[in-house]
């Protein structure tokens, strides 16, 4: 058939279509063999006798009778065009048949896939196919529909009984506004309603018929008891809710040039204050706006920036390891706190709530006097040291130079009664006890223990000259340079287990009534050890407490293993804990002996306590906001960040400091210090009755 629809179409194809004539179609003449079926088709093609005969009804009339029935038919027989095939065929169709059997046999005895996404184990499920035979999966039994209903009941309970220890709760009163009451009412009629029995639909429709509402609201209705299941609350409408007035950055122009100001001059170190004066010094005057009180808040600064495409975040983030509750730290943590307790009672201090007026210690005895305390820390900027949380274009970051670069250390002492300690005499000399310096093996070194000694004496001198009716408290961290010895010191750690080589020379002392000399003689035998330390060994032997073979230092006391019990492991635990030894103080502490003065030293990991840290934080802000990326502008902006800070803004930080120790005293630590910490902002002390107020 096909060869032959190939053979009319070159027959046509040489049929000269101008000169021919299509007569009328005759009465009876074919239909459209495409659109017929093919045994209509093949009867058409068996009228024909012979090829000839064809030719000629072809070159006659057939042609004529095609195109006819092709047009008429077109509309009427679509259905019936043979389509792309699609794998329906009978042959396809037995086949697909005759596998659908042979699955369908080798799945018998198998679980349906519904089985398992259910919470019953396929154990379970066995179990019930036993003993429920043939029932339906979508068939209930009875018992089932009760269980479902009873789970249905428990769950409504547990929604009325929530909504309605909300709705009572006395801290929720203030908070719950018109609309929500009005919806978790709704919703309780709602689930009162369900559980007398009344269905869904006609529950929601009774609820809001009754409350006046549409239909749509009361389709929201069950929306809301599904949202309170999930998030033990609704969604409110924001009508009414939104801003009223238009925006001045909706202004092009303002957007335009705020834009451009931005990306030009501040694209990095902006702040929400520094677009504050911007506007309001250079935008709003353009606009014709001139009165003085015409500004935006910093807080409309901050949301111009956000619209505008900056985002806040930090640059780097770093990892603080705290010990703040270690055994050893909360004891002597207990015994400073009561240390300062007692001190308290005789410093001058800033009074409760006024920072700005000090108060004079009262009930002192006659031997006493009152007490300036003066706190001591370093900190040290850096260069390079910008602004770590920044406002930028999303994503877009700064190039900001390699390293934190060069730096300048700041060594302070600072009071409340009057800041950092300086003292201006009569004669115009100023002295002052802070000392900066460049660190660096090719500028000024580095800060070490003799430093801070050096520093405290003259820090010592200035007080003694500027306050010579006041006595001192002078406090340290637990750094290693504020713990270190003086050179000659009873330390084993500068000491060798043997005579002469490289160790200190340690002073005298005096073991069981008797001196005992820590360096050999000028005039002893050995040349070479004349004028040399004596070592750990001989030590130990003048006072008979050698061993043999006793090491220099064991593995333990090389790792600071704490074990009170261990005590003769070793030359240099045996010697540390001879009473001369424990009872040799450190460097600062022998200064303040000398001097007369008190010292104290705060706990480690509590720089809460030391309200210097606080002064630092308000000077490096100063410094990020001002810092240019260079060192010779780090050296005028370190000294104006300090004297930024007023001596009100310290007595605060003071206050700040006492009210932690005061917190600590009463028990609290974490996070709940802090909280009342702040709570009390405008107090030195927590009130008796913060539990109560709690």
């Amino acid at each position: 058939m096909l060869a032959t629809n190939k053979r009319v179409h070159s027959k046509h194809s040489r049929v000269d279509n101008a000169k021919l004539e299509l007569p009328v179609p005759r009465e009876g003449a074919i239909s459209n063999p495409i659109n017929e079926n093919e045994e209509e088709w093949e009867d058409i093609m068996a009228e024909s006798e012979s090829e000839e005969e064809w030719d000629k009804d072809l070159k006659e009339n057939a042609w004529e009778e095609l195109l006819v029935k092709m047009q008429s038919n077109a509309s009427d027989n679509k259905s019936h065009l043979r389509g792309p095939y699609i794998g329906t065929s009978e042959r396809t169709l037995f086949r697909q048949k005759a596998k659908a059997k042979i699955l369908k046999a080798s799945a018998v005895g198998s679980h349906s896939i519904e089985s398992y996404f259910i919470r019953n184990s396929i154990r379970e499920v066995e179990t019930e196919v036993e003993i429920e035979g043939d029932r339906p999966d979508d068939e209930l039994s009875d018992d089932e529909e009760d269980h479902e209903r009873e789970d249905e009941d428990v769950s409504e309970e547990k929604i009325i009984t929530e909504i309605n220890e909300h709705l009572s709760n006395k801290e929720n009163q203030k908070t719950i506004g018109i609309e929500e009451r009005a919806k978790l009412e709704a919703v309780l009629q709602y689930l009162r309603l369900r559980q007398i029995g009344m269905n869904q639909t006609y529950a929601r429709i009774q609820v809001a018929t009754a409350n006046g509402k549409s239909s749509y609201w009361s389709r929201c209705l069950v929306h809301w008891v599904k949202e309170w299941k999930v998030n033990k609350k609704i969604v409110l409408s924001r009508r009414g809710k939104h801003p009223k007035t238009k925006s001045l950055l909706t202004h092009n122009d303002v957007f335009l040039r705020i834009g451009s100001w931005l990306r030009e001059h501040h694209k990095f170190d902006i702040t929400p204050r520094m677009l504050q004066k911007y506007v309001s010094e250079l935008i709003l005057p353009s606009l014709g706006a001139s009165n003085e009180n015409k500004s935006i808040s910093e807080k409309t600064a901050l949301r111009w920036l956000r619209a505008l495409g900056w985002i806040y975040s930090e640059t780097k983030k770093g990892v603080y390891i705290d010990g703040h509750e270690r055994a050893d730290v909360v004891a002597y943590r207990e015994n400073f706190l009561q240390l300062m307790k007692e001190y308290e009672k005789r410093m001058i201090r800033a009074k409760d709530g006024d920072p700005d007026t000090l108060e004079m210690p009262i009930d002192l005895s006659n031997e006493e006097r009152p007490l300036v305390f003066y706190t001591h820390d370093e900190s040290v900027f850096y260069s390079n040291d910008g602004q770590r949380v920044i406002w930028h274009p999303k994503g877009e970051m700064p190039l900001r130079k390699k390293g934190r670069g060069r730096s300048i250390m700041v060594s302070e002492f600072l009071s409340e009664v009057d800041g950092p300690l300086r003292y201006i005499r009569a004669d115009g000399t100023r002295l002052e006890a802070r000392e900066i310096i460049y660190p660096g093996k090719k500028y000024d070194g580095y800060w070490t223990g003799e430093s801070v000694a050096e520093q405290f004496k003259k820090a010592i001198a200035i007080h003694k000259e500027k306050f010579p009716d006041y006595d001192a408290l002078w406090a340290f961290d637990n750094s290693s340079n504020h713990n270190c010895f003086a050179g000659n010191a009873l330390h084993v750690g500068k000491m060798n287990l043997g005579p002469g080589g490289q160790q200190a020379l340690l002073r005298d002392t005096v073991f069981n009534g008797q001196k005992q000399v820590m360096v050999f003689p000028d005039d002893h035998s050995d040349l070479t050890l004349r004028g040399k330390a004596k070592g750990m060994k001989l030590v130990l032997m003048e006072r008979g407490l050698w061993r043999e073979g006793l090491l220099k230092t064991c593995e333990k006391c090389r790792l600071k293993v704490e074990e009170p019990a261990r005590s003769v492991c070793c030359a240099q635990r045996i010697l540390e804990l001879q009473p001369d030894f424990l009872a040799q103080k450190s460097l600062l502490e022998e200064i303040a002996e000398a001097e007369g003065q008190k010292i104290i030293f705060y706990p480690k990991f509590h720089c809460e306590f030391n309200f210097i840290e606080m002064y630092w934080g308000a000077a490096k802000r100063y410094t990020r906001d001002n810092c240019d990326y260079s060192f010779d502008g780090l050296k005028s902006t370190v000294p104006a960040a300090l004297e930024s800070i007023g001596i009100g803004l310290i007595r605060r930080f003071a206050n700040k400091s006492f009210r932690y120790m005061d917190a600590y005293r009463r028990g609290l630590t974490g996070a709940d210090a802090e909280k009342q910490v702040k709570k009390y902002r405008s107090h030195r002390r927590i009130p008796d009755n913060w539990a109560t107020e709690a």
